[in-house]
């Protein structure tokens, strides 16, 4: 382009005088239209790529806020549920406390009960061998009876 303004300023009696200083004054001022054009053009690719930048940085941000406040309300459901189960474990263990006193005052009336069956096995042999020994008595006393008896019949 600045060549054809070159050849363009150079056979200016070709042209007009308005058609000349046209073209006189578009040769000087061209190249610094140029060089704006050139530094506007910079300016405006760089905004573009900033602004395209400043986007994705803008859906990055906003997918990471989501992804957090998904993270957060997880977190919150787990600590929820955290809170359950302590209150239940809680539960459980102050139930098999609970058990656990049950079970020792069981076994206490346990040993009770089987030291008391025991007294009384000991009691009750004793007693068999006292009424046995009574049976035999009385059959001996019943035999010398009959036997007094029938003397004292015959």
């Amino acid at each position: 382009m600045l060549e054809s303004l070159s050849i363009l300023a150079n056979n200016l009696s070709l042209f007009s005088n308005e058609q000349a200083e046209e073209i006189l004054s578009l040769n000087v001022s061209f190249p610094q239209m140029m060089r704006e054009w050139r530094d506007l053009s910079k300016v405006k690719w760089g905004s573009e790529h900033l602004w395209a930048t400043f986007e994705q940085t803008k859906r990055l941000l906003e997918d990471l806020v989501k992804t957090d406040e998904g993270i957060k309300r997880k977190l919150v459901g787990l600590v929820r549920r955290e809170k359950e189960l302590k209150t239940e474990l809680e539960e459980i263990e102050s139930d098999m406390r609970q058990l656990k006193v049950e079970r020792g005052e069981v076994s206490k009336q346990t040993k009770k009960v089987c030291a008391l069956a025991e007294e009384q096995a000991c009691i009750i042999e004793a007693r068999e061998a006292e009424v046995d020994g009574a049976n035999k008595k009385l059959e001996g006393l019943k035999s010398k009876w009959d036997a007094m008896r029938l003397r004292l019949l015959a």
